[in-house]
């Protein structure tokens, strides 16, 4: 998605109303996981990033909304179905 290079680990992650969400924890090929204080962890994705603004993230949902994504585990990778023949025969 072209943010790899801009992102850091400990960069703040913020809601598209500039409230806190959280800070990244672990950055993957296609996701973040973002460390939220008090609350369980989330994952995410590139396409979620609105914007990279004073060292911190942006995402394009308010901080509010973030819980409400399906955001609790990380994306799964495209399977290609070619491989899934070998696993049945």
């Amino acid at each position: 998605m072209g943010h790899g290079t801009a992102l850091a680990l400990g960069m703040e992650v913020m809601g598209v109303d500039g409230t806190l969400v959280g800070t990244v924890r672990h950055l993957a090929a296609d996701h973040l996981l973002i460390d939220r204080p008090w609350r369980r962890d989330i994952y995410v994705p590139f396409a979620a990033i609105r914007a990279l603004a004073d060292s911190r993230i942006v995402l394009t949902v308010p901080a509010a909304a973030v819980g409400h994504m399906d955001w609790l585990h990380p994306p799964l990778l495209p399977v290609c179905p070619g491989r899934l023949r070998g696993m049945s025969e």
